[in-house]
């Protein structure tokens, strides 16, 4: 006999006495032998085709020559070790999608099972009624009112980089679940398995450690849920989840005090302000230069230091004079900028560019004092299209909704990045000066 032959009687005579049949090694090659179909043992030693499934007829004529009233566990016993078919398995009936297969020597080494083809199949079957999603929405949940929606948006807009603006929402929602806790709620699955597994073993007089079992399919199910689960962080955002946004139309000074038009103490009105950079660039951004400032303000305070004669009014104006003398009047502050704002989706800040240019739909021309916590804006426009250049977006650290007491369905908007194949840019149609512009597209 082979050495292999002689492993194989080894684990026969094993299994048979786990059932409680005793045997003799010689028997146990006669077993061999039957159910490869061989006439007696004396065949072992010559070479032979080693069969896909065993001959059932001539183990059970083997078997009552041994012993008549042992034959069924001495017929399960030695077709399962004698040939390396595998055994099935079933769970829950044996409906379809219950069953998966496994081999004897499987049955006492799980981590050989899990390792190969078998393992993959039988913890889907293992699995199927098991789920995880490590992000999930509870919609008694009421979502985020606008102070958590700024704070959020405050973070998701220090940074450029997706992963970074993806942790922030972790952090809000909350931290991901952890697969090994819907798996340690959902063990009656793993319990099910080991009971028809610890069957199977006790049928064939396989060795089955339990505890080893139940380990490693609670790792290996762990991994298994982990790797069909696709949910996200983004599943955890509710429609209503918004952040007020300023695309404040200032310089990028390294103070934003500094980039703030200011006015004289006391005194928010346009004739008042300040001829100074700040003030230059947010009217340049609207379509207007100093001179028109002054002709429609009446101001003729001296310009300060620091103009810059290159900067041109952009081709296009934004606001009429009179909302813009409106909106300053009433900044209620002699600190203040001139931006947009709006209301946006949570979700539309995660892939967010702000290195690309912005459409933002619904906006307000506003005049916003972060200093002082104050803020007023004109009517809405349908949109406007900003480029990097014309100033920065923020989230709001002072909430203008709450300074206000706004209704905050009627500033709900959106800001999407501006479609480069289209090039499409936003203009404004301007109206008399005692009306509020319209938008429209060009």
């Amino acid at each position: 006999m082979n050495s292999q032959d002689r492993k194989t009687a080894d684990r026969l005579k094993s299994a048979l006495d786990n059932v409680g049949v005793p045997a003799r090694r010689t028997q146990t090659y006669d077993l061999i032998a039957a159910a490869r179909g061989l006439r007696n043992r004396e065949l072992l030693k010559s070479p032979y085709v080693m069969p896909d499934t065993p001959d059932l007829e001539a183990l059970g004529a083997m078997a009552a020559r041994l012993d008549p009233e042992e034959a069924d566990a001495i017929v399960r016993c030695a077709a399962a070790v004698s040939v390396p078919a595998p055994l099935e398995c079933s769970i829950g009936g044996g409906w379809r999608g219950t069953r998966f297969a496994i081999t004897f020597d499987e049955l006492h080494d799980v981590e050989a099972f899990l390792s190969g083809p078998r393992g993959k199949a039988g913890l889907e079957v293992i699995g199927r009624n098991m789920y995880h999603s490590a992000f999930y929405l509870d919609r008694s949940d009421g979502g985020l009112d606008l102070k958590r929606g700024n704070e959020l948006a405050q973070s998701m807009l220090a940074t450029t980089e997706h992963c970074e603006r993806y942790n922030a929402l972790v952090e809000t929602y909350g931290p991901a679940r952890e697969a090994y806790e819907s798996v340690s709620e959902q063990s009656d699955e793993i319990d099910s398995a080991l009971s028809a597994l610890g069957d199977l073993a006790t049928d064939v007089g396989a060795d089955f450690d339990e505890h080893e079992w139940r380990e490693a399919l609670e790792t290996a199910l762990i991994e298994h849920l982990e790797e069909k689960d696709d949910s996200s962080v983004e599943d955890m955002i509710q429609s209503g989840d918004r952040a007020e946004i300023l695309f404040l139309l200032a310089p990028k000074y390294a103070s934003m005090e500094d980039a703030m038009i200011t006015t004289e103490y006391g005194s928010s009105e346009a004739a008042s302000a300040n001829i100074d950079h700040p003030l230059q660039f947010a009217l340049s951004r609207l379509g207007y230069g100093i001179g028109d400032f002054r002709r429609f303000s009446g101001n003729a305070k001296e310009a300060r230091q620091g103009l810059d004669l290159t900067l041109q009014p952009l081709p296009r104006t934004l606001a009429t004079p009179g909302e813009i003398m409106t909106i300053m009047e009433n900044a209620s502050a002699s600190y203040f900028f001139l931006a947009f704002y709006v209301q946006v989706p949570i979700s539309e800040l995660l892939a967010l560019d702000t290195d690309r240019p912005l459409v933002l739909r619904n906006a307000r021309l506003s005049a916003h004092g972060p200093i002082n916590g104050t803020h007023f804006d004109g009517s809405a426009i349908a949109e406007v299209t900003l480029r990097p250049e014309d100033g920065t977006l923020i989230a709001a650290s002072s909430s203008p909704s709450d300074i206000c007491g706004y209704v905050n369905s009627y500033f709900h908007g959106s800001v999407v990045n501006l479609a480069e194949e289209t090039g499409k840019v936003v203009e404004m149609r301007v109206a008399p000066d005692d009306q509020y512009p319209l938008a429209f597209a060009a």
